[in-house]
């Protein structure tokens, strides 16, 4: 038997079909791949996904000076106190989260939204609970802290984890 002609255009037009079938092939599962990535970042990033079932465990991370969201961030990961390094990322810079020293209180049960919120505070609470903070040491060494007598100087911890006055100061 003879080759001719009309079996090499079919064995290219098989040959074509068949490179067709691998590239589609290739193609949806890169898609689908690339979906199924997609979604579980969206899914952190959105829902109350955490590290470990409440109560999970309390953990005491200290900011220093300086640092910065992406360091945080690793840490937080590396740490196992956050699901998603990249999804802490993106949500501090949504919220416009800006660092400030000290150390926060969090949970490995905490969601990123809430690991995030626990270390969102305003320039003027970061000064308020360093106010307490060094009045507290005052207190502690045998200093008048500068209140005034019969006033209340009760504290709490507030939702960021520092410590906050709750006194009333109209006075």
């Amino acid at each position: 038997m003879q080759y001719d002609e009309t079996d090499n255009n079919i064995s290219g037009i098989v040959s074509g079909v068949a490179v067709r079938i691998i590239v589609i092939t290739l193609l949806v599962f890169v898609c689908y791949a690339v979906a199924h990535e997609c979604f579980k970042f969206g899914f952190t990033m959105f829902c109350a996904e955490s590290v470990e079932e409440a109560p999970g465990t309390d953990v005491d991370i200290t900011v220093d000076k300086g640092e910065t969201i992406d360091e945080l961030a690793e840490r937080l990961s590396d740490d196992k106190v956050i699901p998603s390094e990249y999804a802490f990322r993106l949500q501090a810079r949504l919220y416009e989260l800006k660092l400030y020293p000290g150390t926060y209180k969090l949970n490995t049960s905490m969601s990123t939204g809430e690991a995030v919120k626990a270390f969102s505070m305003t320039e003027q609470e970061y000064n308020d609970a360093k106010a307490v903070e060094s009045s507290t040491e005052e207190d502690d060494q045998g200093f008048i802290g500068g209140g005034d007598e019969g006033s209340d100087d009760s504290q709490s911890a507030d939702e960021t984890g520092m410590t906050a006055d709750l006194s009333a100061s109209d006075n």
